[in-house]
């Protein structure tokens, strides 16, 4: 053996050793257990700082090891060391690099009083429980992605050169995916985020540490997608689509599993409701109602841009669907919500011939979903929970949408002439049909309960404030439209609260709905039809010939009673 393949071996073990030991007293640091110098404690004899400067220095601390990264990183870099070290001691200079950068940040951080909060009895061993498991998932992870290779030890003991990009769930040509990697895409970041979050006793040194640490993970992993996808290219694409970044999906195969047994539904069935909106009939239309006129009025306006922009999240799940029957049920599910939108759109017309001002709350309405919902699907849920992530924000609204439907047509009225009345008695009737298509479609792709209810939690919160905007916006323009002296506007406020205790607490009792709505929602293996289905428990249904939900066959009788003929569409017009 050479002298330089001898030095270049020590080099190498030299590097995994230290990140070796590094690496665990990280975690151990981390989590305050089991070593002298922690998050809360520093190096005995070290001065203790005020407050404000030392989280100056732990800011510092942790932009120094960033920095490190960074540049160490970038091209420039790389190329300036190969021209002063063999290629194959590149990624073993990184790691010592930073391992050492590492011990200095831990022995230089200085611990800020104070306690966030503090967690006992048996939360405090979910919490521990967490911070073990996040503990074990650091070293699974590594050690299924080869750690002797992460390290840099294979490429100093081979003399290999570093593969083009870094780490990942293969490090062949072919993607394999194994393990870990089979639930999340980045277990090892998982990891640690359970490792700086899981802790019964957090500290305002911990918080600093735990939020300046995740700003480097979710950094870290945005820029080795990067490099994942120009290393395998389309494979990487669609193992993307399917498994969560970071929030790991606990039971894909079992969920999968069921929805490919999952039974079949009624065929849905496109229709065109052919209604001639004119600017006849009241201004009040809903049963003479303002607060329930002023929040669907406002529905017409934001409906147009969301259900296209669920048409299209879902249009784009479709080549991941493999059960050919909830594939169709997809396709057909994409065609009533894009109908939904055209209709919707065209009622705006007649809402404006009673005299609203809807065409600025519509321009509002597609502004908001094109500058700011469609950003945060396509740039946080979908990449953090893959497809799922954005299916799942709309099975929470179509949840929402599905539970107003139900308390519409529960709630007997008489049957009017009305054409806005007729879009809504059809649309309600439509949500009912299709209220478990998303289900289905996200059990499909991969559920997680975590997943399901953080994006259903966004999804409501996006939904609702976006109601109440709308909804306030057609309120204030009502008392003008109905020509109301200064004596009805006095009197126009008691009017809102009346007909608003109405709507939500007698009549149609929406918020007894959406209070028995949340919690079912929230219990695990929730599906729209009934929780045996969604543990696929329940009786099996005879699929294309399944009998029609008579609640929905009453909405289309009310619908064609109020002024709507349906006509069903052949598939290539949806």
């Amino acid at each position: 053996m050479d002298l330089r393949r001898a030095l270049r071996r020590l080099y190498g073990l030299s590097g995994y050793a230290v990140a070796g030991l590094v690496t665990p007293y990280l975690l151990l640091f981390a989590g305050d257990a089991g070593v002298p110098v922690t998050v809360n404690r520093p190096l005995p004899g070290a001065p203790h700082a005020p407050p404000a400067v030392a989280l100056a220095i732990d800011v510092a601390l942790i932009c120094g090891f960033g920095l490190q990264h960074s540049v160490m990183a970038m091209p420039a870099w790389k190329r300036w060391l190969a021209r002063r070290l063999p290629p194959s001691l590149e990624r073993t200079t990184y790691v010592l690099a930073a391992s050492l950068v590492l011990v200095g940040a831990m022995a230089a951080w200085q611990p800020i009083d104070g306690v966030v909060w503090h967690v006992d009895g048996p939360w405090a061993h979910v919490l521990t429980a967490g911070y073990v498991a996040g503990f074990a998932l650091v070293y699974a992870a590594t050690l299924w992605l080869d750690h002797v290779r992460l390290l840099g030890l294979r490429q100093a003991w081979l003399d290999a050169p570093e593969p083009e990009t870094g780490d990942g769930p293969g490090d062949a040509a072919a993607l394999k995916v194994t393990g870990p990697y089979r639930f999340v895409r980045h277990p090892l970041m998982t990891g640690l985020l359970m490792v700086f979050w899981y802790t019964p006793h957090m500290t305002w040194s911990q918080l600093v540490w735990a939020a300046a640490m995740t700003g480097y993970v979710v950094v870290g992993t945005v820029h080795e997608e990067r490099a994942l996808v120009r290393r395998f290219g389309d494979a990487y694409r669609a193992y993307a689509r399917l498994t969560p970044m970071v929030i790991p999906s606990l039971i894909p195969a079992l969920t999968r599993y069921r929805a490919r047994r999952r039974p079949a539904g009624p065929a849905l069935v496109v229709r065109r409701p052919d209604i001639e909106f004119t600017a006849d009939g009241p201004t009040v239309w809903y049963a003479d109602n303002v607060v329930a006129t002023a929040m669907l009025t406002a529905y017409s306006a934001l409906f147009p841009s969301l259900e296209r922009f669920m048409a299209d999240e879902l249009r784009a799940a479709l080549p991941d669907i493999r059960d050919p029957e909830l594939a169709r049920a997809v396709r057909d599910f994409v065609g009533q919500e894009s109908m939904h939108a055209h209709e919707h759109a065209r009622s705006l017309a007649g809402l404006a011939g009673l005299g609203y001002r809807i065409a600025g709350l519509e321009r509002w309405f597609a502004w908001v979903t094109r500058c700011v919902l469609r950003p945060l699907t396509r740039h946080v849920a979908r990449p953090i929970c893959a497809t799922a992530g954005s299916l799942a924000i709309f099975a929470g609204v179509e949840h929402w949408t599905a539970v107003m439907a139900e308390a519409v047509l529960r709630q007997p009225y008489p049957q009017i002439y009305s054409p806005v009345a007729a879009l809504y008695y059809w649309h309600a009737a439509e949500e009912i049909e299709h209220k478990s298509v998303v289900a289905d479609a996200l059990a499909h792709l991969g559920r997680s309960y975590l997943v399901r209810i953080a994006m259903f939690l966004s999804g409501t919160l996006a939904f609702g404030l976006l109601s109440l905007a709308g909804t306030l916006a057609i309120l204030v323009q009502i008392p003008a439209l109905q020509g109301r002296g200064p004596v009805g506007w006095l009197l126009y406020p008691a009017r809102v609260v009346w007909d608003g205790v109405a709507f939500c607490l007698v009549r149609e009792k929406l918020t007894w709905h959406i209070v028995w709505g949340t919690l079912r929602y929230l219990v695990p293996f929730h599906h729209p039809d009934g929780f045996g289905r969604g543990l696929d428990l329940g009786p099996r249904s005879a699929g294309r010939d399944a009998a029609p939900d008579p609640l929905a066959a009453a909405g289309l009788a009310r619908a064609i009673a109020a002024g709507a003929a349906p006509r069903a569409l052949r598939r290539a017009d949806a």
